[in-house]
């Protein structure tokens, strides 16, 4: 069995393309196979990490399968980590009957039942040995699936340096004035997400309260029906749709929400405006609790309670300095127990452990 890593996945994401780099720097022998258009391909390529395009066109794709085989037969890797469903599954089917331990990333709380196939194809295969969930949240809920000695917890550390901030507010462009408190929100607008809970809290604000709320995300059927009710703050609802790079929109906006009811990891949107200084307001879901916490870099309100949400974001704007100490409190949560430095390390002290 050989001294190196073999990565596989889809698309890989900023967080992961910075861990990996960071892993390369660490001594350890890597290679990657994500697809090809992967947006973060030029942060291994600096770091010289070994690549090699991979299209999975499904949870069992014959060909990724054979191709995996041949990766794992060729006695350089000690060790397959998978960092999708798909890659998953295909890792599995790929490694039967060869001594090579593997390992799956899980990044969301719920969809996982002994009674369904594909949960036997992936995170309850026999042949997993570690799986890396994003929370404690996210280990929580396999553990009822898998024997804890198989979860590790890793989040997603971020960089301040990844994003771009913008030097003033500059939203005139989408109707907002600059002495209004913005409200952001960064979701694809999917039920799970909650952001008819956070409409309905906006519309329950105080009159007085200049206030805007600058959606931005993909819209789906929920979504654009509660966009679409006519209500006397209408006006102030700005939905921009997807923005490949949200940061610089963010860092303009008074605080962050993330209204989620349920089923939430670790909200990537949710570190990218912790990491730009934004104060942020959560609902109690999954990992979101674990990072935010209470008074100290954010406020956590219950889910699904729009009053609780409305107290929440009149609290932050009728008060400037505790809006101040939680953007604080959150920059000092990215650079410190959330820094991707933090990550890296976890990650190659669980890498050593089997290459070891």
């Amino acid at each position: 069995m050989g001294r190196g890593v073999l990565v596989v996945g889809t698309e890989i994401d900023r967080v992961e393309a910075h861990i990996l780099a960071g892993v390369k720097a660490a001594g350890i022998d890597l290679k990657v196979r994500v697809v090809a258009r992967s947006p973060f391909l030029d942060v291994l390529h600096a770091a010289q990490v070994e690549f090699e395009a991979l299209e999975c066109n499904g949870r069992i794709d014959v060909s990724v399968i054979r191709e995996l085989r041949r990766e794992l037969r060729s006695k350089r890797f000690g060790l397959m980590h998978c960092l999708s469903n798909r890659t998953i599954s295909n890792g599995n089917l790929a490694g039967i009957g060869l001594p090579i331990p593997r390992i799956a990333y899980r990044g969301t709380v719920g969809h996982v039942s002994r009674w369904d196939p594909l949960s036997w194809l992936t995170y309850l295969h026999p042949g997993m040995n570690r799986i890396v969930c994003v929370s404690e949240a996210v280990r929580s809920y396999l553990k009822q699936y898998v024997q804890k000695e198989r979860l590790v917890v890793i989040h997603k550390g971020h960089d301040p340096s990844w994003y771009r901030t913008a030097t003033g507010r500059n939203l005139r462009a989408y109707g907002i004035p600059d002495e209004a408190f913005v409200v952001g929100c960064v979701a694809n607008m999917r039920p799970v997400k909650g952001v008819p809970v956070l409409i309905e809290a906006f519309r329950k604000l105080s009159p007085e309260l200049d206030a805007h709320l600058l959606l931005i995300g993909r819209i789906d059927a929920s979504g654009a029906n509660a966009l679409g009710q006519k209500h006397p703050k209408s006006d102030r609802v700005h939905a921009v749709g997807f923005q490949a790079d949200p940061s610089e929109l963010i860092s303009q906006c008074d605080c962050f929400v993330m209204p989620s009811v349920e089923r939430e990891g670790l909200p990537k949107a949710l570190l990218e405006a912790m990491s730009v200084g934004v104060a942020c307001i959560v609902t109690d879901v999954g990992g979101m609790p674990e990072v935010v916490l209470d008074q100290y870099n954010g406020l956590v309100v219950p889910p699904r309670n729009a009053e609780a949400l409305r107290m929440a974001i009149e609290r932050l704007a009728g008060n400037p300095a505790l809006t101040k100490r939680l953007s604080h409190g959150a920059h000092e949560t990215i650079t410190g127990p959330l820094s991707v430095e933090h990550s890296i390390r976890k990650t190659v002290e669980l890498y050593r452990e089997f290459l070891a």
